[in-house]
């Protein structure tokens, strides 16, 4: 399990490293309004991944069961492969229904022409349809706990999609080259990931058959299926809904600015969603084996370990986001621009990642109906406080209003999930959660530097490196000594190897 989480690390960190490297280079090339039109297509990618269905977690959680045989596996993959197919059709033809009304009705720009924004959203269309079905087959990967090589593939994908992307926008400076470019490498690794797959799953006795269904797999997981797409629906829209209004309502640059603040928090999501993607199986292999204690023993030793860090970087994040989003782009406008949204969208953020870990307690049990009733019952609250906040307040009410939506679905869910499953006194997450926030806090009060953006890029960088690497370790040490440190990284040692 904990070399699947670095390799999980791994894997996502180059998505982040390659976020840094080249999204500056896409607004030098491309212009920001092209930037700002990217950032809105990943709205609708967000969006369309609802039509999973719940089919990716379905493959994932069957895959990781100790209760399948590998011919069942093989049998569960079959028939959910070919449901995935009608779901990329559905796509497909969704998105290019809807693409002359999103470019003439929905997005407010100014100087493009609203059928080559069309144009557009269609090439995207297709991209969109085969991403959803390549995450399907690296889910799959997951689920058999072959996350090295999952991440192989996410990390040859990701040099390129979004790396080499550079080499011809340089040249050819074009949206059009730039989305017909990533949807070719979504084809490409579609079937490098499905024949990776399915030579995994399948032995001497296994016939594949092409648009086979299985009514007996549908009746064991619709129930399983139908509650993972319910939570994708309302997380979908509770995750994008700040970003479709703030698409609707104000000047596209305004949702740009705030992509590039989301794109920093990203990397709280990357580092505990690998945590939690590698810890998903282990606890679906231990709860279905009746093996709750020792679940809960990793349960409780991962919220420590996702505190430690994401207080420690949210905390240098809020205070420093000006000066890092300059360190990273050397654009002052930029900075000042997006630092605006950085702290509701880090609180948010943060929020909606220690949710992970107990939504991963209910996966493992297949018990979502919290996760349904709390997503359906946030959207009545969440649809008005959007609206107003941000007719109100503009682009800063709608991180405001991310950040008060996902801290209160928080507390009601993990409150429900500790009390079905887990079983512990509140007041052990606030012990948790309060040590490393009272250090933070502290140390920040003495070391903050209020005029530290007017020294050079690299000095910045050291000064806040420096910082970060201080609090992250103090905040290890307050719930793990030197021995347990070393411990672990005897036991990381032998995971390795």
């Amino acid at each position: 399990m904990i070399s699947n989480t670095i390799a999980n690390l791994l894997g996502k960190f180059w998505g982040i490293l390659s976020n840094f490297i080249f999204l500056p280079l896409y607004i030098h090339y491309l212009g920001f309004e092209n930037y700002s039109i990217i950032a809105f297509t990943l709205i609708l990618t967000s969006m369309m991944s609802i039509l999973d269905v719940g089919l990716t977690s379905t493959l994932s959680r069957e895959l990781a069961s100790n209760q399948n045989s590998k011919k069942e596996k093989f049998n569960i993959f079959n028939t959910l492969e070919t449901l995935y197919f009608f779901v990329v059709i559905a796509c497909i033809i969704i998105v290019f229904s809807l693409s002359s009304y999103i470019s003439n009705n929905w997005i407010n720009l100014t100087h493009i022409n609203p059928d080559t924004i069309s144009y557009f959203i269609k090439i995207v269309g297709i991209g969109i349809g085969l991403e959803i079905i390549l995450r399907f087959y690296i889910g799959g990967l997951f689920g058999l706990e072959k996350q090295v090589l999952a991440n192989k593939f996410i990390v040859v994908w990701g040099m390129l999609r979004n790396g080499l992307i550079v080499i011809p926008i340089y040249f050819f400076p074009s949206l059009e080259i730039f989305f017909l470019w990533q949807t070719c490498s979504v084809v490409i690794f579609v079937f490098m990931v499905r024949f990776s797959l399915l030579k995994l799953l399948s032995d001497n006795n296994s016939t594949y058959n092409f648009l086979k269904i299985d009514t007996n797999v549908l009746k064991h997981n619709f129930a399983f299926a139908l509650s993972m797409f319910l939570i994708a629906l309302v997380a979908a829209i509770n995750t994008q809904m700040d970003r479709i209004f703030l698409s609707k309502l104000l000047p596209l640059e305004v949702l740009g600015f705030y992509t590039i603040a989301f794109s920093i928090s990203r990397i709280i999501n990357v580092v505990v969603g690998s945590i939690n993607t590698a810890n998903l199986p282990k606890l679906t292999s231990l709860f279905t084996s009746n093996k709750e204690h020792e679940a809960i023993e990793i349960f409780d030793l991962f919220f420590k370990i996702i505190t430690i860090f994401i207080i420690s970087f949210g905390s240098i994040m809020i205070l420093y986001g000006e000066e890092i989003i300059f360190v990273w782009t050397n654009n002052l406008e930029l900075a000042s621009n997006t630092v605006l949204y950085i702290p509701y969208i880090i609180l948010g953020t943060s929020a909606l990642a220690l949710q992970g870990l107990f939504y991963n307690i209910a996966i493992a049990n297949k018990f979502m109906i919290y996760n349904n009733i709390i997503g359906i019952s946030s959207l009545i609250v969440a649809v008005p406080l959007y609206f107003f906040l941000i007719e109100n307040y503009g682009g800063i009410g709608a991180g405001l209003s991310f950040a008060i939506t996902q801290i209160v679905m928080l507390f009601i869910y993990s409150f429900l999930i500790n009390k079905k499953f887990i079983k512990k006194n509140l007041s052990t997450y606030l012990a948790v959660l309060s040590s490393p926030i009272i250090f933070s806090v502290f140390f920040h009060f003495l070391t903050y530097n209020s005029s530290l953006i007017q020294n050079s890029r690299w000095f910045i960088l050291f000064y806040i490196l420096a910082v970060f690497l201080i609090v992250l370790s103090v905040n290890t040490l307050i719930f793990f000594s030197f021995k347990k440190i070393r411990s672990l990284l005897s036991f990381l040692q032998q995971e390795l190897n």
